[in-house]
């Protein structure tokens, strides 16, 4: 039964409260207690920090467009949310496989500025017929960085999140991503029904239900594995007293 005045069903509340639980102050505060402990400890590396307070942090940004498009009943905007969270879930689900496997990553961005880049010079050479020399010389010299970075080759060799999810024992994300891509992206149904929202009324709570499970379960998996490292970052308060109890008889 909905609360009087109240437009959004009992289970799009109930996702929209286990969401609102952990972003964004659970997610901040474990973002910040993970950096205060490894800017002291440093056991991992500063790049590999990096990595994982921006993938918090992309989830964060992420859990705020799911909510705003489902409040605001725009089918778009909660597909592309819930499939940016899928996608995020791939990639920390990936690196946190090995080292080797957060380095191929990181890497990417490398190869993903030289692929942006050459986009652009492509769009130069139609436009005017002729390469802009400055771009060419900037886009050698990038080449020349990664290769002194151990990254030898950037042509469109970046990691495709569809090979990642078969390597984290993903095998449903090629039909989740085309069902998420059909309303994420103007395509003839997403077209057709966009004034037609009570037609799409089951997708959104759908999308939703995917969105907040792949979100909870993302920052679940960087908190266990922070925790690896840091057993005190991320604790409740029943832990936190159990912790110090522990540390205490260790003294």
């Amino acid at each position: 039964m909905k609360k009087k005045g109240s437009t959004v069903p009992r289970e799009a509340r109930g996702l929209l409260r286990d969401l609102k639980k952990l972003f964004p102050n659970w997610a901040m505060l474990l973002m910040v207690q993970f950096a205060v402990a490894n800017a002291r400890s440093k056991k991992l590396p500063k790049w590999r920090e990096d990595q994982l307070v921006s993938f918090i942090t992309m989830l964060g940004l992420s859990a705020v467009d799911l909510t705003q498009g489902y409040r605001e009943r725009r089918i778009t905007k909660l597909a592309w949310a819930t499939r940016n969270l899928m996608e995020l879930s791939v990639w920390i689900d990936y690196c946190n496989l090995s080292v080797q496997h957060a380095k191929r990553f990181r890497d990417d961005t490398m190869r993903d500025l030289y692929g942006l880049s050459s986009a652009v010079q492509k769009s130069v050479v139609i436009e005017s017929g002729a390469k802009d020399r400055t771009l060419e010389q900037k886009l050698e010299e990038f080449a020349n960085f990664a290769q002194s970075k151990g990254v030898q080759d950037l042509d469109d060799d970046f990691k495709r999140v569809s090979e990642a999810a078969q390597e984290v024992g993903r095998p449903a994300f090629g039909s989740a991503n085309k069902l998420l891509s059909k309303f994420a992206h103007p395509t003839a149904l997403a077209i057709h029904t966009v004034a037609s929202v009570e037609a799409v009324d089951g997708y959104r709570l759908m999308f939703l239900g995917d969105g907040v499970g792949f979100a909870v379960n993302s920052l679940i998996a960087v908190r266990k594995f922070v925790r690896g490292h840091y057993p005190q970052v991320g604790m409740t308060a029943k832990e936190a007293v159990k912790f110090r109890r522990e540390l205490s008889r260790e003294k």
